[in-house]
């Protein structure tokens, strides 16, 4: 009895309208995670960011600031991993795809950052200007 009830908890954990691991991260939790990579707590940010993507897999936000804080340490592979990830969660990510192409800029892949850019044009043209400051992000970056 035990292992059904088991196997129907696992089940229904991956079923339904949002299929989380275990825990969901709370968006206050990654907003203070950001700000700890901002001020240069990187690594300790990481390891935490690699313990939430093992609790809440299917939390794009969770790969997408992975991917910022790996590219910051300077793990551009692991970031390029964990921005993938992001982007096949949900593909019109925008702050995964901003990062992503900040990323491209860097590996020097400049074709990829466009088109992350023209991507990002189209998710944000629904919005006001100052609105979508991911797409601000990656131009300003594709400019310098």
């Amino acid at each position: 009895m035990k292992k059904v009830v088991l196997v129907s908890l696992l089940f229904s954990s991956f079923v339904g309208s949002q299929a989380y691991a275990y825990y969901p991260v709370e968006a206050e939790e990654l907003t203070a995670l950001y700000h700890r990579i901002e001020h240069g707590e990187v690594n300790s940010a990481v390891r935490e960011l690699e313990a939430l993507s093992d609790t809440d897999v299917y939390n794009a936000d969770v790969w997408s600031l992975l991917g910022y804080a790996k590219r910051k340490s300077g793990d551009l592979i692991g970031s390029e991993s964990a921005y993938k990830q992001a982007l096949r969660l949900e593909p019109n990510h925008k702050a995964a795809l901003s990062y992503q192409g900040e990323l491209f800029i860097r590996q020097g892949k400049r074709a990829q950052a466009q088109e992350n850019l023209r991507q990002l044009q189209l998710l944000c043209k629904q919005q006001a200007e100052q609105e979508c400051k991911e797409l601000h992000a990656l131009d300003t970056a594709l400019k310098r």
